[in-house]
């Protein structure tokens, strides 16, 4: 795969994480109690796989898929944070 398509398919992740991190709530309010956000995992898959192809409508094929999960935990502040 050339360079250029490899740096800005990295490029739309590294924005697509920071989209994804700015939507994380610091604090959430349940009741009359706030919690902090203590710890965020962040997992990410990319596959990309491609093609070359002798037809009359495609010469070459790129597929690519991803998928970005994001957990947070919460919890009283200044409470000791679980494993």
């Amino acid at each position: 795969m050339p360079a250029p398509v490899i740096g800005k398919l990295r490029q739309l992740m590294q924005n697509m994480v920071q989209m994804v991190m700015k939507s994380i709530n610091s604090e959430i309010l349940i009741g009359d109690t706030k919690y902090a956000l203590n710890s965020i995992e962040l997992e990410i898959k990319l596959t990309y796989s491609g093609a070359i192809e002798a037809s009359l409508t495609t010469v070459g094929k790129f597929i690519g898929t991803g998928e970005l999960s994001v957990t947070g935990k919460y919890a009283l502040p200044g409470a000791v944070p679980t494993a």
